[in-house]
């Protein structure tokens, strides 16, 4: 794939008969937001805020692996990510 930063994504997300890219939000600090207009492709930014989950010791300890949300958590695992995921819209 040719073309560098934002260019790269741009030709990416056309490779792929793309329209939207999906960004994190540290991705405003360097992204070509311009470029993606230009080339008709929507820019999003996800600020992924981790959900809060019980753990089975001592304080919650955040944005580890979505193993431990499993093994904490398991078949609520699925609707503890959906709760947090409606309260963002």
């Amino acid at each position: 794939m040719e073309g560098e930063s934002t260019q790269l994504l741009i030709n990416i997300v056309r490779k792929l008969n793309g329209q939207i890219y999906l960004s994190g939000y540290g991705g405003s600090k360097y992204q070509e937001e311009s470029l993606f207009e230009e080339a008709g492709i929507t820019l999003k930014y996800y600020d992924f805020e981790p959900p809060t989950y019980p753990q089975l010791w001592g304080n919650f300890i955040s944005r580890l692996s979505i193993i431990d949300l499993l093994f904490n958590c398991g078949s609520q695992s699925l609707k503890i990510l959906m709760e947090k995921k409606d309260s963002n819209g």
